[in-house]
C-alpha cells in the first residue's frame, strides 16, 4: 500500500510541476498583434495553460481614478477565444426553509348539567354514533425562512462586439474576465494571456513593450 501511495503522490506532483512549468512558460510568450496602448500590464495580467473545453476566469479587481485596458490573447492552436467581462454583484435573498402546518379543530360545544358540580358545564356535542360534532376547521402554516447569498453575473463586455475594453473607473470595483476554450483546440493544450493595462486617468507616459509585460521608458 505504501508503494502505491509514493507512486500516485510522484504522478500528482509531476503533474502539478508540468502545470507550473507550462504557466510559466506562457508568461514569455505574446500573441497579441494589436496596439495595446500606453498602459501598465505588469501588475494585473495573468497566463495560464489551457486545453480544450476548458473554462478560464481570472477574477481581480479594478481601482478608482484609473483607466483600464483589457484583452484575452492566445496561442492559435486554442482557437477562436471568445472572451468577456463579468461584473460579480453580491445579492441576498430570502428564501423558503420549512413549512409547518398545523390543523386545529373546534367542536360544537352544548350545555350539559353535572350532578357532582351542580351547574350546567360546556361539553362537546356528539353524534347518534358518539362522535364529535366539527364546528370549524382551521389550518394554520408557520414559515420558516433562510437567507441566501449568491453572485449575480452581470456582463459588461463581449469581445463579440470589440477585440479589446478600455474604461476608467471612478470606484473601485471587482470584475471577472471569463472565456470557455473550444472543443476543437489542440488536445495538447496551449497558452494564454489575459492582460490587464491600466494607468492613471490622463497618464500615457509609457509605452508597452511587446513580447513582455513590461514598461520602457520613451
Amino acid at each position: 500500500m505504501k508503494k502505491i501511495f509514493t507512486i500516485i503522490l510522484g504522478l500528482l506532483l509531476a503533474s502539478l510541476t508540468v502545470e507550473v512549468s507550462n504557466a510559466q512558460n506562457c508568461q514569455s510568450e505574446d500573441y497579441c498583434t494589436s496596439d495595446m496602448g500606453d498602459f501598465e500590464y505588469e501588475s494585473q495580467s495573468s497566463f495560464g495553460f489551457a486545453f480544450p473545453g476548458d473554462t478560464v476566469i481570472v477574477k481581480t479587481a479594478v481601482y478608482a481614478n484609473k483607466k483600464y485596458n483589457f484583452w484575452v490573447c492566445a496561442d492559435p492552436k486554442l482557437g477562436d477565444i471568445k472572451w468577456e467581462i463579468i461584473q460579480p454583484i453580491r445579492k441576498t435573498r430570502k428564501l423558503v426553509d420549512k413549512i409547518h402546518v398545523d390543523t386545529i379543530i373546534t367542536y360544537k360545544m352544548t350545555k350539559q348539567w353535572d350532578d357532582e358540580l351542580g351547574e350546567d358545564v360546556l361539553v362537546e356535542q356528539q353524534d347518534k354514533n358518539g362522535n364529535f360534532i366539527v364546528d370549524k376547521v382551521e389550518i394554520k402554516k408557520d414559515t420558516l425562512y433562510t437567507i441566501d447569498r449568491y453572485t449575480d453575473e452581470v456582463r459588461i463586455f463581449t469581445s463579440l462586439k470589440a477585440p479589446n475594453f478600455e474604461k476608467g473607473y471612478k470606484t473601485t470595483e471587482r470584475i471577472w474576465i471569463k472565456f470557455v476554450v473550444p472543443n476543437t483546440a489542440d488536445d495538447n493544450g496551449a497558452c494564454y494571456g489575459v492582460y490587464v493595462g491600466r494607468r492613471e486617468n490622463g497618464d500615457a507616459k509609457r509605452k508597452f513593450k511587446r513580447g513582455q509585460v513590461k514598461y520602457a521608458a520613451e
